[in-house]
C-alpha cells in the first residue's frame, strides 16, 4: 500500500498521493456566494461517502457533489474524513463527547471517533455540526488525519523527482507550443485550475 502526501494547491485544491493505483486528487467545491440556507440535523442525509465525478485517467474525486447544500458542513466533513480514513488511522473509540451531538444520532461514531484522535476539536464542549465548514477547517481536518496514518511516507526524492519532472515537461512543451502534449501533462497529474 502506497502511503499518502498531502500537496496544497492555491486554489484550495489537494492532491492525495495514496493507497489507491494511481494517483487521487480530493477537491473540496466552495461556490463564490454560499448558500446559506439552514436544514435541521433531521433533514440532513447522510453522505454515501467518498463520492462524485470521476476521471478515469488521473482517478480523480471530486467531492463537490456530496454535499447537501453547496458548502460542506462541519458534520459533514468529520464524516468524510472518517470514512477515508478508517481503514489507515487506528481510531480511538473513546475520548471527547460534545454535549450537542446526541447518543443515537446517525454520525455519532464518527464525530466522536474523530473527536477522540483530535482530528477534529470542535468549541469546548460543543462540535456545531451544522456549521459550514471552511476550506481551512477542511484542510486542517485532512491533514490531523494523514499525520496519524499507519502507514509510511514516500521519500524525499520520489517526491522531488514527480515535481521536477512534471515541472520540466510543463516548461518544454510551452516553449516548443506544443499543447496537446502540455494538455497531457497537466491531465496526468492534476485536477481543477
Amino acid at each position: 500500500m502506497r502511503s499518502r502526501l498531502l500537496y496544497l494547491i492555491s486554489c484550495g485544491s489537494f492532491l492525495l498521493l495514496g493507497s489507491y493505483l494511481k494517483d487521487v486528487i480530493f477537491r473540496l467545491g466552495y461556490p463564490p456566494v454560499p448558500d446559506r440556507r439552514r436544514i435541521g440535523a433531521e433533514g440532513v442525509r447522510p453522505p454515501a461517502g467518498l463520492a462524485g465525478q470521476v476521471r478515469p485517467r488521473n482517478q480523480s474525486f471530486d467531492l463537490t457533489s456530496v454535499n447537501v447544500c453547496g458548502v460542506p458542513t462541519c458534520l459533514q466533513m468529520a464524516v468524510m474524513i472518517h470514512r477515508a480514513f478508517k481503514n489507515t488511522v487506528p481510531f480511538n473509540s473513546t475520548g471527547k463527547r460534545f454535549t450537542d451531538v446526541p447518543s443515537g444520532y446517525w454520525a455519532e461514531k464518527e464525530i466522536n471517533q474523530a473527536a477522540a484522535n483530535e482530528i477534529i476539536r470542535g468549541y469546548d464542549t460543543l462540535f456545531k455540526p451544522r456549521n459550514p465548514a471552511t476550506r481551512a477547517q477542511g484542510i486542517v481536518m485532512i491533514h490531523r488525519a494523514l499525520r496519524q496514518e499507519t502507514s509510511s511516507l514516500p521519500a524525499k526524492q520520489e517526491i522531488i523527482i514527480l515535481v521536477t519532472d512534471h515541472l520540466d515537461k510543463e516548461r518544454l512543451y510551452w516553449s516548443q507550443e506544443n499543447y496537446d502534449s502540455l494538455r497531457t501533462v497537466y491531465e496526468s497529474g492534476t485536477s481543477g485550475y
